[in-house]
This record gives C-alpha cells, sequence and structure tokens, in this order.
C-alpha cells in the first residue's frame, strides 16, 4: 500500500508545507502580474476553502487507493484475478499521467468557462491562478475516478459476489456474516464525497448564483447516495441469498438426520447421530438469525447525518 504516489504528500507537515507552498505561489505570481489577492473576506473564504479541497483530495485519494486494495487482496483467491484487479484500480486513483491528463482536460473546460463567462459576463478580475488551476484540476481527477469506478465497480461486481458469498461467515461477532465492516467502508466512502463536495462548493466565491451551486451539490450528493444504496444492497442480496440457500440445505440435511437417527438400532449409533443433530440445529439457529441489511443504526444516523447538514444551504440559498 506504500506504493501511492502522492504518499509524500499525505503526512500532515506535507499537506502544511504544500499549502505555505501555493500561498506563496500564487501571491507572487499575483505581485508580477498585476492581480489581486484575496481582497474581501469572501474570496479569502473561498481561497481557504480551495486549499482545504485540494489536501482533503490527496487524502481521500489514497484512502480510497489503500482501503480498496485491501478489500480485494481478502476477496481474490486467484492471483492472476487479484492482479488484474489492482491494476485496473491502480489507473483510475494511482495513475499520475492519467490523473495529469484529467487535470489538463478539467482546466480547459475551466479556463473556457472563466474567459467565456465569468470574466466578461460576471466581471470578475482574474486572480489565483495556481490555487484556482490545481483545484480545477482536483475536480477533473474526481470525475475521473468516479466515472471510471462505476465502470470498474460493474465489471468486477459478478466476481465480487461470488466471491463475497463463499465467505459468509454465520459464526461471525458482528451478526453479519463478515460483511459489517465493508459495509462501514462503504459509508466511509459515501461520507468523503459528501465532505468533498461540500469543500468543493464552498470554494466557490459567495458573489455566484447559489441556486446552481445547490443544484450541483444536490446532483452530487444523490449521486453519491445512489452508489451508496447500490452497495449496501448488494451486501444485502448475497446475505439474503446465503442464508436462504443455508436454511433450505440445513433444514434438509436436518430431516435427514432425524429420520437415520430412527432407523438406527444402537444406542451409540443414535447418540452420535443426536450430536450431529444438535451441531446442525445451532447452526441453523445462527443462520435464521443473520441480519441481511448490514447496517446498524448508528450508520444509518451518520448518513442521514451527512445529507441534513448540507439542507440550510440547499433551503436558504435555492429561493
Amino acid at each position: 500500500m506504500s506504493n501511492f504516489y502522492l504518499n509524500r504528500l499525505t503526512s500532515p507537515v506535507s499537506l502544511v508545507l504544500l499549502v505555505i507552498a501555493l500561498v506563496l505561489a500564487d501571491y507572487i505570481l499575483s505581485l508580477l502580474l498585476g492581480l489581486s489577492f484575496l481582497v474581501s473576506p469572501f474570496e479569502t473564504f473561498a481561497f481557504f476553502f480551495r486549499l482545504l479541497s485540494i489536501c482533503a483530495a490527496i487524502l481521500i485519494l489514497r484512502y480510497v487507493w489503500v482501503k480498496t486494495t485491501v478489500f480485494l487482496n481478502f476477496y481474490t483467491d486467484d492471483e492472476k484475478t487479484r492482479s488484474l484487479m489492482i491494476v485496473r484500480l491502480a489507473k483510475i486513483v494511482n495513475d499520475p499521467v492519467r490523473h495529469i491528463v484529467a487535470m489538463i482536460a478539467a482546466n480547459l473546460v475551466y479556463n473556457a468557462v472563466v474567459f467565456g463567462y465569468v470574466l466578461p459576463i460576471l466581471r470578475w478580475n482574474l486572480a489565483h491562478l495556481v490555487v484556482n488551476s490545481l483545484w480545477a484540476g482536483i475536480i477533473g481527477i474526481g470525475v475521473y475516478v468516479a466515472a471510471s469506478g462505476i465502470i470498474f465497480l460493474h465489471d468486477i461486481l459478478p466476481y465480487l459476489k461470488e466471491a463475497i458469498s463463499i465467505r459468509v461467515d454465520p459464526y461471525h461477532p458482528d451478526g453479519y456474516g463478515g460483511l459489517r465492516e465493508f459495509s462501514v467502508l462503504v459509508i466511509k466512502f459515501f461520507l468523503l464525497t459528501v465532505l468533498l463536495l461540500g469543500l468543493l462548493v464552498a470554494s466557490v466565491p459567495y458573489a455566484v448564483n447559489f441556486t446552481l451551486l445547490s443544484a450541483i451539490l444536490l446532483a452530487g450528493n444523490v449521486f453519491a447516495s445512489t452508489l451508496l444504496s447500490y452497495s449496501i444492497y448488494m451486501f444485502h442480496e448475497i446475505l439474503s441469498d446465503f442464508k436462504h440457500k443455508e436454511l433450505v440445505r440445513v433444514s434438509k440435511e436436518l430431516s435427514e438426520l432425524r429420520l437415520e437417527a430412527e432407523r438406527r438400532s444402537t444406542t451409540e449409533q443414535k447418540l452420535l447421530l443426536y450430536i450431529d443433530l444438535i451441531e446442525r440445529e445451532l447452526y441453523h439457529i445462527k443462520v435464521s438469525t443473520l441480519k441481511t441489511w448490514p447496517l446498524s443504526m448508528t450508520d444509518v444516523l451518520s448518513f442521514a447525518g451527512a445529507v441534513v447538514n448540507f439542507l440550510p444551504l440547499l433551503l436558504i440559498f435555492s429561493v
């Protein structure tokens, strides 16, 4: 997991130094080109959140890379398949060349909007060239990772369903067959996505139309919520299918053991069968009590809280 290409920028000291370097670079370039630099509280607020967005994006990329790699290593037995999946994942979240291309594409769109609309129509002043360019690039990487991630998930889903279902353990202490930790991981991905969306929206100067910002934020939350719901439903399907098949199989085994016990004549043979019968009964109870929705009330509250936190913004600025 140590081969993430931005590892050197993920420590607190590195991030602080990065922020200082970006501020100095932007300030020096503004002086050289005669551009304004943090001339109003709104501008300063937006500039600060752009820097936070950049730092958060780096940390989130690393988190997604590390956690998803661990997930694939755990659930993929075939070495060749695992290698192919991790290579493909690396092309999405750990490929500097592809990320640079995404940043360039995003900056082309960003500059088209700035010079075609923001400067001539809104009559804003050009400023913060370094941080704004990097911020636009981060958005480009985010769009690339989201779009590629959906395709990746769609392609590996059939294999993952089979691989995960094999490892469902009714005796696991979480009560969800061992899938609780992965549903929590998906929720964390969702919360990080919502956090990054909030930072990106807060990065836009407040002179802009908030109805548009609210629409973008709402669309982003709907998108993230859809992916979360789909992932949780996938785990639910796996657990439900496992539970149904196991209950049918164990019920059949119990019936056969009871019939066999009645046919046996010696006490010793019956005793051995009754021991097997008790074991299967206990397993049947475990399977029947297996929860098929790998979510606790804490997870639901975390999910709801993340969405509700943005409601004031949507209600105030959409009118």
